[in-house]
């Protein structure tokens, strides 16, 4: 048995549409992290580990989000399903 089945992978990987109500939670996410990371480089020194920060920010942004991506069904147009499933 697979570790994971195809509906899960169209889920990980397929393309999750915006909708009315998940775009402006993503433009909420992008407008506070923007706002700390700037903040952040206003008090800390530049260099390997401000840019590291920065880096951390950056995959906290996506992630926040593919959480809220993930609400969204999958585009069952632009999916593809494997293995002909």
């Amino acid at each position: 048995m697979p570790a994971t089945n195809n509906l899960d992978l169209i889920s990980r990987f397929g393309y999750h549409r915006a909708t009315a109500e998940s775009a402006p939670k993503h433009a909420a996410v992008r407008d506070l992290l923007l706002d700390v990371a700037e903040r952040l480089v206003d008090i800390t020194p530049a260099g390997r580990d401000q840019a590291l920060a920065l880096t951390a920010l950056q995959e906290a942004m996506h992630w926040f989000n593919s959480a809220i991506a993930m609400e969204n069904d999958v585009d069952t147009e632009t999916a593809h399903l494997p293995n002909g499933a």
